[in-house]
C-alpha cells in the first residue's frame, strides 16, 4: 500500500511538472508566433519630380541623379525615414506633373509668381536671378538693345528664363530648346544661330570661364541677376503637411552649416557645365 501511495503521489507530481514543462513551451511558442506575424513597417517612399537642370542637378555617368539637390532631397528622406524616389520630368511639365500628383514635391526651382498662383513653396534654400549671355564685342549694350525683331534669343522651354525673357524682350525671336544644356545654349550663341541666351546668373562665373561669354546686365555688377526669386521646394496647392515638415528640415540644416557645406560641395563652375 505504501508502494503504491508513492506511486501515486510521484505521478502527480509528474503530471504537475508536465504541465508546467507544456505551459512554459506553449508560452514560448506563443511569443515566438507573435514575434514572427508582427507587422512588417514598410518606409513610406517620397517622389520628387527631377530634370536635369546643372549645376543644381543632373545625371551622373551612370544614369542616377546627382548634385545639390539631389543630396538635399536625399538627406530630407533620411532625416524622416523615408524612401526617396526621382521622377523624371521636364521643365514645361515640371509644376503641370506635381499638380497630377505624379510626383510629391519638385526638385528646387526658381519661385515666381506665376507657379506660386498654382503650387506652394517652401522656404527658400538658395535665390537667384536671370542674365543675357552674349558675344564679347556683340553689339549690344542694354536689355532694351535685344527687344528687336533682328535679335534671337535662346532659351529652355518652360523655364523661368523664358518668363522673364518674355515679358522683358517681347519683340525677339526665341529659339526655344526644350533639353538644352549650359553647352547647348552657349554654342547657339558662338555658332551666330542665337544673338543671346538667357539662363540663371549662377552660371555666369562658369560661362564666362569655358565659352568666354559676358553678359546683360553685366554679372559683377548685378550677380544676382534679373528679377532675383528664391529658389525652393514646389508642393501641391495646399499640402501644408509635407510643406511644413520641409520647411522644418531646411532650418535645421541651414541652422547646422550643412546646407552651406552642400552648396560649397556641389555648386561648382565645373558642375554647372554637366548635362
Amino acid at each position: 500500500m505504501k508502494g503504491l501511495k508513492m506511486f501515486r503521489k510521484n505521478r502527480k507530481l509528474l503530471s504537475i511538472g508536465s504541465l508546467a514543462i507544456v505551459g512554459v513551451l506553449a508560452a514560448t511558442l506563443l511569443s515566438s508566433c507573435s514575434k514572427a506575424a508582427a507587422p512588417v513597417v514598410e518606409m513610406k517612399t517620397i517622389r520628387m519630380g527631377a530634370a536635369a537642370g546643372p549645376p543644381f542637378l543632373f545625371r551622373d555617368a551612370t544614369g542616377g541623379w546627382t548634385s545639390f539637390s539631389a543630396e538635399l532631397a536625399r538627406k530630407f528622406a533620411e532625416a524622416n525615414n523615408m524612401k526617396l524616389e526621382f521622377v523624371p520630368t521636364t521643365w514645361p511639365t515640371m509644376v503641370a506633373g506635381l499638380q497630377s500628383n505624379k510626383y510629391d514635391f519638385t526638385q528646387p526651382v526658381n519661385a515666381t509668381p506665376e507657379r506660386r498662383l498654382v503650387v506652394d513653396f517652401t522656404s527658400q534654400i538658395s535665390a537667384a536671378g536671370s542674365l543675357f549671355f552674349i558675344k564679347a564685342g556683340a553689339p549690344y549694350k542694354t536689355i532694351e538693345d535685344l527687344n528687336s525683331p533682328s535679335v534671337t534669343i535662346a532659351v529652355i522651354s518652360g523655364s523661368a528664363e523664358e518668363s522673364v525673357a518674355r515679358k522683358l524682350v517681347p519683340k525677339a525671336k526665341f529659339r526655344a530648346l526644350p533639353t538644352a544644356t549650359v553647352a547647348d545654349l552657349a554654342t547657339e550663341v558662338i555658332s551666330g544661330r542665337s544673338s543671346t541666351f538667357i539662363d540663371s546668373s549662377y552660371l555666369a562665373p562658369a560661362v564666362d570661364e569655358k565659352f568666354g561669354l559676358t553678359t546683360i546686365p553685366s554679372a559683377d555688377s548685378t550677380p544676382d541677376g534679373i528679377e532675383p526669386v528664391q529658389i525652393a521646394f514646389a508642393v501641391r496647392k495646399g499640402d501644408a503637411a509635407l510643406q511644413t515638415q520641409l520647411n522644418d528640415f531646411i532650418a535645421k540644416f541651414t541652422a547646422s552649416g550643412d546646407l552651406k557645406k552642400l552648396a560649397d560641395t556641389w555648386l561648382t563652375v565645373e558642375n554647372a557645365l554637366k548635362g
